[in-house]
């Protein structure tokens, strides 16, 4: 039938829904952990030194941030490489690199948290189907901000558990079981 074949495209929407429904009559009940308020719109765009005192602490965090963006590269590409292995493509670690570092100082304008790739999003991503970065990043900040712009009151009552069942189930084939046991069978070697 046409229906439970457009639930089965979009098992993820109709989950949120579904739970929703349910969360906003059983969540006091059962004690459910909801979204709760989300902020309509959009951030303002705003350069994120404005004193003296921020270019201070610029200063303290500097060795830190290093910290982060090395480890933020590293697993970002450590991501992109073994999907690309996947899907049998390159990945350059320079163009990589200049990526995260345009991105992230972009994001520092609105005062986003450091940009990485995540493995459980190109988990949901990788078994969508999709196929190109145009697909992965910029189909889902369109979708993410218009959901954000007109939606965000009807997101109060999403349960939180439903929100990670949707990152489990699309991170579940990052795992290679069989991979491991068979690193486990080299063991004894």
């Amino acid at each position: 039938h046409w229906i439970l074949k457009c639930m089965g495209e979009f098992k993820e929407l109709c989950l949120l829904g579904i739970s929703a429904l349910a969360a906003r009559r059983f969540a006091e009940h059962f004690k459910i952990q909801l979204v709760g308020d989300v902020p309509s719109g959009l951030p303002e765009l705003a350069w994120p030194i404005r004193d003296a005192n921020d270019l201070h602490l610029v200063k303290e965090m500097l060795p830190g941030a290093v910290m982060v963006a090395l480890v933020t590269f590293l697993s970002s590409f450590a991501g992109a490489k073994k999907f690309a292995m996947k899907a049998g493509y390159q990945v350059i670690a320079t163009n990589e690199l200049l990526a995260l570092g345009i991105a992230n100082l972009g994001g520092a304008m609105y005062g986003a948290v450091p940009t990485q790739i995540g493995l459980s999003r190109m988990g949901i991503a990788y078994s969508a189907g999709v196929k190109s970065q145009l697909g992965a990043n910029m189909y889902v900040a369109v979708v993410v901000a218009a959901v954000l712009q007109l939606f965000s009151s009807y997101l109060y009552f999403v349960p939180r558990c439903a929100l990670n069942v949707i990152i489990l189930t699309g991170a579940a084939h990052l795992t290679e079981f069989r991979h491991v046991l068979w690193l486990w069978s080299l063991r004894a070697t």
